[in-house]
């Protein structure tokens, strides 16, 4: 049912608007904030409610964060990409994502509210500094080829997708890319001297040149396309109880190849020292989940896709200040994982 007047605040979602919001009549017992501290780009609440039969026990509330970097996720249409993907792709792909009962934008504003399935009983997040295990990495590895199947290389579901979900060598995606790269370079220079303690000096020189490098970067990973995440790592992830991972947060998804999501993901989410022992082995499982997609061709990307990824995890820290330690924590492994890649990757020398 459609949410005619989307709540603000935590302090406006009450019995009407839940009831509105799952289409039978419900009571609102508590609300609590998930993630305070650590969530970059939006602000999370669990609701407990009690209802008639078929009422969840609990369901996560998203709503747009306030602050500065709002006006950047507004720039980017962060807010308005999630809510197409939750209502027109994620029911058709062949991974499981949350169920959402409610996914609402406002008219007149990015102002957006999702309303899902709170997955917290069933399935387990894994703890990003622990990373994954062997197992739980294959069980990933596979997951993200099958959800790069759905769309790989097939030109019209692309098409189709392609204002909503940039290629990321569009003349949209390049754009995208530079707001992106202008960020990278903000944050890079207010917060050199503290990222530097953290990278080899092959990670810095990259990142000195970042800006300027981008666009051969992208170059590199534009094709074999398909739909992507496209910031997938383990807080973005659930197992449930069979093992199988569930896809979370939708904001930045575009086209790009695949594999450059698969090294961010696995070198983020793992210690370099377990992860250097079965990286080659899950590149190939990947390409083995892909169609026509040569393994010597995964890996050169892949050294590409180290130096790239560098972005993300530097970009993120704008919200420094606003992070408690867990999340400054998270940030600086972040960091330190990727500089690794890239200095076992020999990634600086590609340019």
């Amino acid at each position: 049912m459609s949410v005619r007047q989307l709540p603000q605040s935590s302090d406006s979602l009450d019995d009407s608007w839940a009831s509105q919001a799952l289409g039978m009549p419900v009571r609102l017992l508590r609300s609590e904030s998930v993630g305070l501290g650590t969530a970059f780009a939006c602000r999370l609440f669990r609701l407990t409610l009690d209802g008639p039969a078929g009422t969840p026990a609990s369901v996560l509330v998203k709503m747009p964060i306030e602050g500065d970097t709002r006006a950047m996720l507004d720039g980017i249409g962060a807010y308005s990409r999630e809510i197409q993907f939750y209502r027109e792709v994620a029911p058709s792909l062949p991974v499981r994502t949350p169920k959402i009962y409610s996914a609402e934008q406002a008219t007149d504003s990015t102002d957006f509210l999702l309303v899902m399935e709170d997955l917290a009983g069933e399935c387990v997040q894994i703890d990003q500094h622990e990373g994954f295990t062997q197992q739980q990495a294959k069980a990933v590895v596979d997951a993200v080829a099958r959800f790069h199947s759905w769309s790989w290389a097939k030109q019209s579901l692309l098409q189709q997708y392609s204002d909503a979900f940039l290629p990321i060598t569009s003349d949209g995606g390049r754009t995208l890319q530079q707001q992106y790269g202008q960020l990278f370079t903000y944050v890079w220079g207010l917060r050199r001297d503290a990222l530097v303690e953290l990278l080899p000096p092959s990670a810095v020189s990259i990142s000195d040149r970042f800006a300027e490098l981008q666009s051969k970067m992208i170059d590199a990973l534009a094709t074999p396309a398909c739909i992507t995440h496209g910031e997938l790592r383990s807080d973005n992830l659930l197992f449930d109880a069979t093992g199988e991972p569930v896809f979370i947060d939708f904001q930045t998804v575009g086209q790009e190849c695949g594999i450059r999501e698969l090294q961010y993901l696995l070198c983020t989410s793992m210690p370099p020292e377990r992860l250097a022992s079965l990286e080659d082995d899950l590149i190939s499982r990947y390409c083995s989940g892909v169609a026509n997609y040569e393994s010597h061709q995964a890996r050169e990307q892949y050294r590409w896709a180290t130096a790239y990824n560098l972005l993300w995890p530097i970009m993120a820290n704008v919200r420094w200040e606003a992070s408690d330690q867990r999340g400054r924590d998270r940030l600086d492994d972040m960091v330190r994982r990727l500089g690794a890649a890239v200095e076992r990757h020999s990634s600086a020398d590609l340019f």
